[in-house]
């Protein structure tokens, strides 16, 4: 899938960014289950890469800055894993 492919390569990028680990969020979907892969940062920050690009493929966003700009942002309080990891199952850390 292109859509996929497009998460890996951004998701490498941020990663070049700050140090991190993907992850990923197993859905369960109508017959298999679903893996959503996303980025926790060696500080304990989340970022929801799949699906920020998702949703800037279906809204035709030509320009991924605001990614890196969200990456290195002050101004929103960060999703800690610590507080999000807490409890759930449908985790999978990847080394």
């Amino acid at each position: 899938n292109d859509v996929l492919a497009l998460i890996s390569v951004i998701g490498e990028l941020v990663k070049d960014e700050i140090p991190g680990k993907w992850f990923l969020v197993k859905r369960y979907g109508m017959y298999n289950p679903i893996y959503e892969p996303n980025i926790v940062s060696s500080v304990g920050n989340v970022f929801f890469i799949s699906s920020n690009i998702i949703g800037k493929v279906k809204w035709r966003v030509s320009s991924l800055d605001n990614i890196f700009i969200d990456v290195h942002s002050k101004l929103t309080e960060p999703i800690k894993w610590k507080k999000y990891s807490k409890g759930r199952d449908d985790l999978v850390v990847l080394e």
